[in-house]
């Protein structure tokens, strides 16, 4: 589909990586706030338990069909909204799952 293709090049030129976490800018919400998208990977191993996480910073599932695993955050600072998912990961300064 073109429409498609069109709409994920111009997703993709909104990539934006900051503290080993990659953001994907997404249309803003319904009140014209910025979203940004990352994979469930940046959070944990298992998806479930990355929404887990994602919820005490305030993530939600992203539900959009081109973006599989996709945590969606509200935020006008990506720096400390990295931070936040740095802090609250699973994983430890290896990439391997803590615990």
């Amino acid at each position: 589909m073109v429409l498609a293709d069109a709409e994920n090049e111009r997703t993709m030129k909104k990539q934006t990586s900051m503290n080993g976490v990659d953001f994907h800018r997404v249309d803003n919400d319904v009140n014209g706030n910025p979203r940004y998208v990352v994979h469930f990977l940046s959070l944990a191993a298992n998806y479930d338990r990355a929404i887990e996480i994602a919820r005490k910073i305030g993530g939600k599932k992203y539900r959009a069909k081109w973006f599989g695993g996709g945590i969606v955050f509200q935020s006008y600072n990506i720096v400390d909204l990295a931070q936040d998912i740095l802090s609250h990961t699973e994983y430890s300064n290896t990439g391997k799952v803590a615990g």
